[in-house]
């Protein structure tokens, strides 16, 4: 066999393994590049769903005592009411008391009167009392969420290899989503409508983390998370029930604009 023809298949045989090579190596950046990314991207996920889920332990145990309060709440309405029918009765039959000029039943119907009215103020005392220890609670749970966030995302995240910081916008302080059926002491209070909307107790941070490192640092990862936990009614009993949560992938440049709603 000429010798030309011979090694003229070994000579593109290297030829093509060296451009193989070639080509590999002119890959390894972005091999390397993508690899981090995907490294970060999994990384950032898990942090997000440990904060999600301190979030929503604290939120769901604010609702269970709120489920507690609307109980004793709504267990105070047929005491409003009957002392409500109570009242107008009474006034009913005061005024042909006074007009007939029978005093001693006149007398007698102002006291109960009397006695009415102090015991609607009792029963107005109980009430606000459960609302505004309800609004402290639901309060206090958002600032613990906070709190806890804020530790988790410190431990989570190596402090000197990574810069890192969580941001809350201002809160919303909910207490029982309730109105009452009249401007007086006393009243009969209703569930307001939509009432798991209003009920919703609800917690948004925005979390960001980037690498001390130079060669990382132009994958900053940036998170924007909603929390929030509502109530429901099952069974006669009032349940804390999750809602749909939205997470938004603000800043990470190979994903820019990612955003989910999930459970």
């Amino acid at each position: 066999m000429d010798p030309i023809s011979e090694n003229f298949p070994i000579r593109i045989t290297r030829s093509s393994r060296g451009f193989g090579l070639i080509l590999i190596l002119s890959l390894m950046p972005l091999i390397i590049s993508l690899s981090l990314v995907v490294l970060i991207m999994g990384a950032g996920l898990n942090i997000d769903q440990r904060l999600k889920k301190i979030c929503r332990d604290q939120l769901i145990t604010a609702q269970q005592k709120s489920g507690a309060s609307m109980t004793r709440l709504l267990f105070l309405n047929p005491v409003a009411k009957n002392l409500r029918i109570k009242k107008r009765m009474t006034e009913i039959a005061y005024a042909p008391a006074v007009a007939s000029g029978n005093k001693v039943l006149a007398l007698r119907l102002r006291a109960e009167l009397a006695e009415i009215q102090l015991q609607r103020q009792q029963v107005d005392l109980q009430q606000k009392m459960i609302l505004r220890q309800q609004t402290l609670t639901n309060w206090l749970a958002l600032q613990q969420a906070k709190s806890h966030l804020r530790s988790a995302l410190d431990h989570l995240i190596q402090p000197g290899l990574f810069d890192r910081r969580i941001l809350f916008p201002k809160l919303k302080h909910v207490s029982l989503a309730v109105t009452p059926d009249l401007p007086d002491i006393a009243p009969i209070y209703e569930l307001k409508t939509p009432f798991e909307e209003e009920q919703t107790l609800s917690l948004f941070w925005n979390w960001s983390v980037q690498s001390r490192s130079e060669s990382l640092r132009r994958y900053p990862l940036s998170f924007q998370r909603e929390c929030s936990v509502t109530l429901t009614k099952r069974k006669n009993q009032w349940s804390p029930l999750l809602r749909t949560d939205k997470l938004l992938l603000k800043d990470f440049s190979p994903f820019s604009s990612f955003s989910a709603s999930f459970l």
